[in-house]
């Protein structure tokens, strides 16, 4: 007549896995609807007091820059070349 060993059998470990895990989802449905409400009870609190809230940013302001046109180039007008008048003196002989 032996004794029967007690130890863990496989049966009892996945139940025990199975309640961990019932647990732990628990503490984090909680967990979350607990803070969905405190977040919404913060911001009914702070929309009800407009007077000391912060003001509203203003809408991003859109800067086009554009590339400046030269300006038009000044042109003056070359001086034009004067030739030198020369006076020639053409002689003129008449031969027989």
């Amino acid at each position: 007549m032996g004794r029967r060993r007690r130890g863990a059998s496989p049966v009892g470990i996945t139940v025990r896995l199975e309640r961990a895990v019932l647990i732990w989802f628990a503490t984090f449905a909680v967990g979350l609807l607990l803070g969905l409400f405190v977040g919404f009870l913060l911001g009914r609190i702070s929309a009800g007091n407009r007077e000391e809230a912060a003001p509203p940013v203003p809408p991003a302001r859109t800067v086009v820059v554009e590339e400046p046109v030269p300006a038009p180039e000044k042109t003056v007008p070359a001086p034009e070349k004067t030739v030198p008048v020369t006076t020639a003196t053409a002689t003129a002989t008449a031969s027989p």
